[in-house]
């Protein structure tokens, strides 16, 4: 089901800004290898964009969804 409003998704790597679009969007994050994770689903294409990738910290405050890497 595709949310009624969209979601403006900003990912940094370091100082670099890697991703910044507005969409809708399907955002998971759990734990894996004693770190967090997210993946993150297109919601209207289905395509994944981001699998399993490390961050340090989320922040959402509607419309945003800040996220800050791991830097590998």
């Amino acid at each position: 089901m595709t949310p009624a409003e969209p979601i403006r998704l900003i990912i940094v790597r370091g100082g670099e800004c890697i991703h910044e679009k507005e969409g809708y969007y399907d955002i998971w994050t759990f734990s894996k290898d004693g770190g967090i994770v997210v993946s993150i689903k297109d919601g209207i294409t289905d395509e994944i964009l981001f699998d399993e990738l490390p961050i340090k910290y989320i922040t959402m405050s509607a419309p945003f969804v800040h996220i800050i890497t791991r830097e590998e």
